[in-house]
């Protein structure tokens, strides 16, 4: 089929591949789009960049929850269930995809994509390194091109038809929702289940990052996180102050976690102050 504009959308032309059944779904905010992509770039090789089907799963978005790549849900909207669709999008629609791709293959590599952003904000980060830690992203960074999407359209749940992960909430949401895990991690760790308690303490870490990129302003590279907590006075919602609370908790967790069972036959009296020292002269634990 021809190419064809997409919905008066500059620097964005559609190719339907595979039409899809029914009409358009119902697209809302707080819909969850599942699909497959495969990202390409317009040279003569079509050079494959990203493809979430190598990875094994698909990709899902939730709508109106500020996503990187905002013309994604400008093509995902076009399209009907089982569509299969090929979009060529201008650079004024793709600069900032290399830092999107960054952190796609980072989850998919089973590492923490936020901790590129534990001390600046993700593109100061990016200028004091000049790197994003792949090559080719490097070079798509430092010279923004067209890009090409192919798009399989599998599904769309309204928001009342799926559980709501925490990294899809806005960010009213993860500040009410940071003192409940946080609670929750409190709880656990009363009860010695450590390991437990350290995983909420880290899904509340990982809120307050995301939060902590969000409202960074611009700023030196290299600018300690201790200084944006300072700056913060008596503002105890600044996500810089909950950051190393929670932070500093779930490293006593751990630290507490790993004294206990290097010492599991420690007399019940002495279990707390075990936790409480964790690894160190203090604690007496080496």
């Amino acid at each position: 089929m021809d190419a064809a504009l997409l919905l008066n959308v500059e620097g964005v032309k559609k190719t339907i591949l595979h039409g899809g059944a029914g009409e358009l779904p119902n697209f809302i905010t707080g819909s969850r789009v599942i699909f497959h992509f495969r990202t390409m770039k317009c040279d003569e090789e079509r050079t494959v960049i990203d493809d979430s089907k190598r990875v094994g799963h698909p990709m899902h978005i939730i709508l109106g929850n500020m996503f990187k790549l905002e013309v994604w849900e400008v093509l995902l909207t076009s399209m009907r269930r089982g569509e299969v669709a090929e979009f060529w999008c201008d650079s004024i629609h793709t600069g900032v995809y290399p830092i999107l791709s960054r952190s796609l293959r980072q989850v998919a590599e089973g590492k923490d994509p936020t901790e590129w952003h534990v001390h600046t904000c993700g593109l100061a980060n990016m200028f004091a390194y000049h790197t994003l830690g792949y090559e080719d992203l490097d070079e798509l960074q430092k010279e923004p091109q067209p890009l090409i999407f192919v798009i399989e359209l599998l599904q769309v749940e309204a928001p009342s038809e799926y559980q709501r992960e925490t990294w899809s909430l806005n960010n009213e949401e993860k500040m009410q929702v940071v003192p409940l895990l946080h609670g929750e991690g409190n709880r656990l760790f009363k009860l010695g289940r450590y390991e437990e308690a350290s995983s909420k303490y880290q899904e509340a870490i990982v809120c307050l990052r995301n939060l902590q990129t969000k409202a960074c302003p611009p700023t030196p590279a290299g600018e300690a996180l201790g200084g944006a907590v300072a700056e913060a006075g008596e503002n105890d919602q600044h996500p810089d102050r909950e950051l190393l609370s929670v932070s500093a908790e779930e490293g006593g967790v751990l630290r507490g976690a790993r004294a206990y069972q290097r010492h599991p036959a420690a007399p019940p009296r002495d279990r707390k102050g075990l936790l409480r020292a964790g690894p160190g002269s203090r604690g007496g634990v080496e």
